[in-house]
């Protein structure tokens, strides 16, 4: 009886446990956060955190993921066809149909823009109007790169390749604003010290995770994942901001 008994509950676990195939997790290009190193090796510290919480939900990383780095107008289209699993991003109101978000933030992304000596903090786009601005090409920072592009707006704008340059530029006085991520920028200003930078926050966007609405058994991968996620931020392993 007691061996009948133990054959009824593995079934039970079989068949209620939800069964998850080999999941692709796709981000963006977004370095720091998300990139190809050049190994060929998808690395970053937004896909450092995924990793941790994805291994907190018991999943074999090695076994059950395959991470790519994706354009992003294809991305959204995978994600809507279940071709991607797995996502990191904003919630976007008008993908609720096709998406499940988590219910914590997971990360946030903080634009600030960065200055030397007496000028004016800026907080918000319409504060650019007339100045000179630098940015990192390749990154619009929503409607910023659309403001500073307008000829009535009468934006000096320029652009460079690495976080590197763009500091460099504005410590000759190239700008008088420097428009970046901040994680990117404190990290350069950790290895090189740019005396009298000051900075203000533009704007201040948490992301979350994202599961296919398209794939099998999706809303219960949500749930498996939301669950390691806040397990990870109760016992402080991952901080939200």
């Amino acid at each position: 009886m007691k061996r009948i008994l133990g054959l009824l509950m593995i079934f039970m676990v079989i068949f209620i446990t939800p069964c998850f195939a080999q999941m692709t997790v796709g981000y963006t290009d977004f370095p720091p956060y998300t990139y190809i190193d050049e190994t060929g090796k998808v690395v970053g510290t937004f896909h450092d955190q995924v990793i941790k919480v994805l291994q907190e939900a018991g999943f074999d990383i090695a076994k059950d993921f395959i991470f790519k780095v994706i354009p992003s107008k294809r991305l959204f289209a995978d994600i809507i066809s279940g071709a991607v699993t797995i996502n990191v991003g904003i919630q976007v109101p008008i993908l609720k149909d096709q998406i499940y978000f988590g219910t914590i933030p997971f990360l946030t992304i903080v634009t600030k823009a960065y200055f030397i000596g007496d000028k004016q903090p800026i907080s918000s786009k319409g504060q650019f109007a007339g100045k000179s601005i630098i940015s990192i090409r390749g990154f619009s920072f929503g409607d910023l790169l659309a403001f500073w592009t307008d000829p009535n707006n009468k934006c000096d704008y320029k652009e460079t390749g690495t976080h590197e340059s763009a500091l460099k530029m504005l410590q000759v006085g190239r700008g008088d604003y420097l428009v970046d991520y901040s994680v990117p920028i404190e990290r350069e200003l950790e290895k090189n010290n740019v005396v009298g930078i000051k900075s203000s926050t533009i704007s201040t966007i948490p992301v979350y995770f994202i599961v296919s609405k398209a794939v099998p058994n999706g809303e219960a991968l949500m749930n498996k994942i939301d669950v390691a996620h806040k397990s990870l931020v109760q016992k402080g392993i991952i901080k939200p901001n």
